[in-house]
């Protein structure tokens, strides 16, 4: 075999081996998950103060992100479970819940959240106003349930909000979910 053709050789197998790795990675996708950070919430059996200085004493601190929340409860019982989120820039952002169970298998567990508002009266009362409701979400899309809630809303840089979850499930310890800000 001379140089000629053993350039020829190795050039062709230089590309049918290109074009198997191309074909390959064309055929099976790089897919690349974002991390979740999983935090167990604070447990309320009613959440009746929406004063902000004891919204701020109970509720975990969050930043744009995808988190798993799980939030632990009394058997054949609804809990509540807040969040507190400031806005880093001035934007629209999205508040989505996706992947709600419960720790038994095949039990339905459903809930809601609010996005509650940090306000201050010109004579510097701070109050919490309710800006936003979630409506139902659930393992399973239902009557009003669905497995997926978005709740989109503009803010300015600094804006101070607390998301309420109430969740529920027969049977069940605990009801997780994953909620996404973006």
């Amino acid at each position: 075999m001379g140089k000629s053709s053993k350039s020829i050789v190795v050039r062709f197998l230089s590309l049918l081996f290109a074009a198997i790795l191309v074909s390959t990675v064309m055929a099976n996708p790089i897919t690349v998950e974002a991390k979740v950070k999983k935090k167990t919430l604070k447990t309320f059996s009613s959440l009746s103060n929406d004063d902000p200085i004891y919204l701020d004493s109970i509720a975990h601190v969050v930043k744009p992100g995808h988190y798993r929340f799980k939030i632990k409860k009394r058997k054949n019982s609804g809990a509540f479970g807040i969040i507190r989120f400031m806005a880093p820039k001035e934007k629209a952002y999205s508040f989505t819940v996706t992947k709600v169970h419960a720790n038994k298998k095949k039990t339905y567990a459903n809930g809601y959240f609010h996005i509650l508002q940090k306000r201050m009266e010109p004579d510097g009362y701070l109050y919490s106003e309710r800006i936003a409701d979630s409506g139902l979400f659930g393992s399973k899309n239902t009557g009003l349930a669905r497995k997926k809630r978005s709740v989109d809303i503009a803010c300015y840089q600094n804006t101070v909000m607390y998301v309420e979850f109430y969740v529920s499930a027969s049977r069940s310890n605990y009801v997780q979910f994953d909620f996404t800000i973006k």
